[in-house]
């Protein structure tokens, strides 16, 4: 635990320090999600040790005795402190398990219930929409958002130009797969419930997510026009952290990191990092 703690903390702060601020978008996105998964598996990490050895004089005989009898004295006390610890550590991965699969088993039926209630369009029906990719459109306000391949857009108020610039938004989702992406992490944030770092990794990874969309929109329906839907779609309904929300992000920090371009060295931050 501690390790896997030390090494998201690290590679999070490096990223705070040397990427979080540029746009090199898709860097960010991989460095994140390598981050995350590096943090898990570091705790798994032997270094060999042959050159150590080499250099090491033979223990003796009553050396190593005396050393087997203090290993032996303690593994006397250890299992109940550790079986204590593994105890506590499986029941915070249940929990965080068990509502993991309650947010998806949700969010399926609500699928379920959409396609079942209204028409599905597809990539052929001129929408602009990724092929393989299913649209549902809702005659609400429903806030627009995407999961896996399935996209809703609530359209009550909105024009044809401000759907299209959503559509845009999250087909980026849905065509780079983003919903992999943060079910990943949230695999392994199950696994380390313990480790703040790597739920904070997992914010930031969502957040590069929409700083992605927010540029695909741009290119779609412009940057005043874009900015304009923003503030309108600034408050909404949301279906949770498992879906890509067109509002899920703070709106400030969106807006930002738009008026941004990518700096000369950026690429080159990641490679330090």
């Amino acid at each position: 635990m501690l390790f896997s703690t030390l090494a998201a903390g690290l590679l999070y702060g490096l990223y705070c320090l040397t990427l979080r601020r540029d746009r090199w978008l898709q860097l960010n996105l991989w460095y994140l999600l390598v981050a995350i998964g590096f943090s898990m598996v570091f705790p798994f990490i032997r270094l060999p040790n042959g050159l150590e050895q080499a250099s090491q004089s033979v223990a003796s005989v009553e050396e190593y005795l005396v050393t087997m009898n203090e290993v032996e004295i303690s593994a006397i006390t250890a299992p109940r402190t550790l079986g204590v610890m593994v105890d506590l550590y499986l029941v915070g991965v249940a929990l965080c398990a068990a509502y993991l699969l309650f947010q998806l088993a949700a969010q399926v039926v609500i699928v379920i219930r959409l396609r079942r209630k209204h028409k599905v369009y597809r990539a052929s029906d001129g929408f602009g929409i990724p092929r393989g990719a299913a649209l549902v459109l809702l005659d609400d306000d429903t806030a627009p958002y995407s999961f896996f391949n399935l996209i809703v857009v609530g359209t009550r108020g909105l024009n044809d130009d401000e759907v299209r610039c959503i559509l845009a938004h999250e087909s980026l989702h849905v065509r780079q797969g983003h919903s992999v992406d943060l079910l990943f992490a949230r695999l392994l944030c199950c696994l380390m419930w313990f480790n703040p770092f790597a739920w904070l990794i997992m914010r930031e990874i969502r957040a590069v997510h929409e700083f992605l969309a927010d540029a695909a929109s741009i290119g779609a329906c412009g940057r005043e026009g874009y900015l304009h839907l923003l503030y309108r779609q600034a408050t909404g309904t949301g279906y949770g952290h498992i879906t890509n929300n067109f509002k899920s992000i703070n709106l400030k920090k969106r807006i930002v990191m738009m008026n941004k371009s990518k700096t000369r060295y950026g690429a080159w931050k990641a490679v330090a990092a």
